[in-house]
């Protein structure tokens, strides 16, 4: 534990009446500037227990050239984000709501409440 700050263990964290966590999610650490979306789809699809599903031993190039991911500076378009898990969620019973889906309004994009993350 360090003196001056304190150390948290995320992994192991759970809710406060102010602050929502989604405990035990392990994190993925990228190898390449341009795979951040690949890593995060592959935290999230690892979390829900999807993963070994749906891929025998693909790796983060891997779905990230399925995602179509562009070099660094440009990256993931978030349609191609969501045509990549879309069929993934919908087959194994999930629903993937983006903000693509919500109208544009000057102020930025319109969400509904996010009730259904206290289901993870």
């Amino acid at each position: 534990m360090a003196k001056y700050y304190v150390d948290y263990d995320y992994f192991n964290l759970e809710n406060t009446k102010d602050l929502y966590i989604i405990s035990h999610f392990k994190t993925f650490q990228q190898s390449n500037p341009s795979t951040c979306a690949a890593c995060c789809a592959l935290m999230v699809l690892k979390h829900l227990n999807i993963w070994k599903k749906e891929f025998n031993r693909a790796d983060e190039l891997k779905v990230a050239e399925k995602m179509h991911c562009r070099p660094f500076p440009l990256g993931t378009d978030l349609k191609d984000l969501v045509n990549f898990l879309k069929p993934i969620a919908n087959k194994n019973n999930y629903t993937l709501i983006s903000s693509i889906e919500y109208k544009r309004i000057k102020t930025g994009y319109v969400f509904q409440p996010l009730k259904d993350l206290k289901n993870l």
